[in-house]
């Protein structure tokens, strides 16, 4: 799930928004993607942490109790009151696509002086939105990054794309790639990267 990440001066805010079932939260059930993402925008700009959490589907709470060290909505909500103490954050939605099932809202995060333009994904869950982990990147993301960085062909990076997809990477992983920046990976997930490339390199081109 992508944290969105406001630097200003020497602070850090880390928010992660999803959206809840209507058993949960009362509010959204039935409304379009581009109400939901309204609401979720809403519940950001008013710092209210223990609605965001309510926001959250399985998954994206999971994930998100796991990166904030917490076990329920409570130590959420506290946890993310610290980490945005003094600070006025708010987000405004540029845009709402739908597409079956899924949506992408185009999002302008401010905090002061900074902002920074975002994307938020959601999934339907019955008649309801929610909030979901970032999707993997497309496969012609990865074949340009493979273009670029690897020198190969357009052919040969397409169809080591569709490899790399195939492996068991993570989300972290994939985006490291695409943005040719593995600072934020561990030894054993630098490993597993390399090694994934290097086969779809090599079946590819070879």
């Amino acid at each position: 799930m992508r944290l969105l990440v406001i630097v200003g001066a020497s602070l850090v805010v880390l928010v992660v928004v999803a959206v809840s079932a209507l058993a949960i939260t009362g509010v959204i059930g039935g409304k379009s993607a581009e109400e939901t993402a309204e609401a979720v925008a809403d519940a950001y700009s008013d710092g209210d942490w223990a609605e965001v959490c309510e926001f959250f589907s399985d998954e994206a709470r999971e994930r998100a109790f796991d990166e904030a060290g917490v076990d329920d909505c409570d130590g959420y909500a506290e946890s993310a009151a610290e980490e945005a103490e003094g600070l006025v954050a708010t987000m405004k939605i540029v845009s709402v696509k739908e597409d079956g099932d899924e949506a992408t809202a185009k999002v302008r995060i401010s905090v002061g002086v900074f902002s920074e333009t975002d994307e938020l994904y959601f999934i339907r869950d019955g008649g309801d939105w929610k909030l979901d982990d970032d999707r993997d990147p497309e496969p012609e993301e990865i074949a340009g990054a493979l273009e670029d960085s690897g020198g190969l062909s357009e052919e040969d990076a397409e169809c080591a794309a569709v490899e790399i997809l195939d492996a068991d990477l993570s989300d972290e992983q994939l985006e490291a790639i695409v943005e040719d920046d593995e600072s934020g990976l561990d030894e054993e997930e630098l490993e597993e990267v390399t090694e994934a490339i290097t086969d779809a390199v090599a079946d590819c081109a070879g």
